[in-house]
């Protein structure tokens, strides 16, 4: 049995005949009657903003959310990122947030994966046959050229930075308002940097500084951003722009990256 706790709100002409319902969802379990405890939440809790969504909208998504299994780390990533012990005495360690950090980047390195990666590398593999194929065919069939056709192999996977200026260039128009005064240009190189150097134990620093609490609010809005692609979210600018999550973390970029330019 499933549960959900919602406000309807019908709209009626004159003629008294149904023009709309707006349906607001606050919570959605597949516990009967039972409120999520927003500290231990997993993919399998569905956890909604308070948008207006077409009853229709509203059924797809909750249908994306718990049909889309190979999703669920990255809705858990998202999910963990937003756990911050709240109604506790609990504090958010440096390890903790560093952790987290890496686990938002794991998550939008699993969207790119599903996104992109089998479209892409089959593309490049394409191009990497035919410059193959064209260099072959100007040598004589010899050792060298047999030896040159088993040496050389497609071996080109994308590093973390490309993957996530992928990811950055695929959302730039659902971001534009959210993010209209604040560049994402560095972001790809910073982020990739910093989980390259926690990943192998190459930080002097528990505290990462400035640029780094920037990366982790850029990365957790991007993911955000892509789960909602993957529930199909219609209107996706404009109820970026206006969810309170993210314009506070639209709010702490700006701020960290006015600071950094002075």
């Amino acid at each position: 049995m499933q549960y959900v706790e919602l406000d309807a709100s019908i709209v009626t002409a004159s003629s008294g005949n149904l023009i709309a319902q707006s349906i607001y969802v606050r919570n959605y379990t597949l516990r009967r009657k039972k409120k999520i405890d927003r500290t231990l939440l997993t993919a399998k809790n569905m956890l909604l903003s308070g948008w207006t969504s077409s009853r229709q909208e509203i059924n797809e998504v909750i249908i994306k959310w718990f049909k889309n299994e190979r999703f669920y780390n990255i809705y858990e990533y998202y999910l963990d990122s937003n756990n911050w012990f709240q109604g506790s005495d609990a504090k958010l360690s440096n390890v903790m947030f560093n952790n987290r950090f890496l686990n938002l980047i794991q998550g939008l390195e699993d969207y790119y994966r599903e996104r992109f990666e089998i479209i892409l590398t089959a593309e490049d593999r394409k191009k990497f046959d035919e410059k193959k194929k064209a260099i072959l065919d100007q040598i004589p069939p010899s050792p060298l050229k047999q030896w040159l056709n088993n040496t050389f192999k497609f071996t080109k996977y994308p590093k973390l930075e490309e993957k996530l200026l992928t990811i950055v260039n695929e959302l730039e128009s659902d971001l534009d308002k959210l993010f209209a005064n604040i560049s994402l240009a560095n972001f790809p190189q910073t982020a990739a940097s910093f989980r390259n150097n926690l990943s192998h134990g190459m930080t002097k620093e528990l505290n990462q500084g400035l640029s780094f609490y920037k990366d982790y609010f850029t990365a957790q809005t991007l993911l955000g951003i892509c789960i909602l692609k993957t529930l199909g979210v219609t209107k996706l600018k404009d109820k970026a722009a206006y969810y309170s999550k993210f314009e506070d973390a639209a709010y702490e970029i700006y701020s960290i990256q006015e600071k950094e330019r002075k």
